[in-house]
């Protein structure tokens, strides 16, 4: 068998008799969220769930987050 596969576009990797996806984070920036970055996410994940979901699911909360900070 192989040691290494690509289906889908992920990478399988074999580990004992599995094929274990080989997945990585990405290279994550420093965000500088301040008082009001946090007060806002608050606001947002009490009162807006359904956006937050979005914004975490798409991986750009804490960019939205430090934008709203900056404005």
């Amino acid at each position: 068998m192989k040691e290494r596969f690509i289906e889908n576009g992920i990478e399988y990797v074999k580990n004992g008799d599995y094929y274990i996806p080989n997945l990585t984070v990405p290279d994550d920036k420093v965000y500088n969220i301040g008082k009001y970055g946090r007060m806002h996410a608050k606001f947002i994940k009490e009162n807006r769930p359904c956006f937050y979901s979005m914004k975490m699911l798409n991986g750009t909360w804490l960019a939205y987050l430090e934008e709203n900070e900056l404005s």
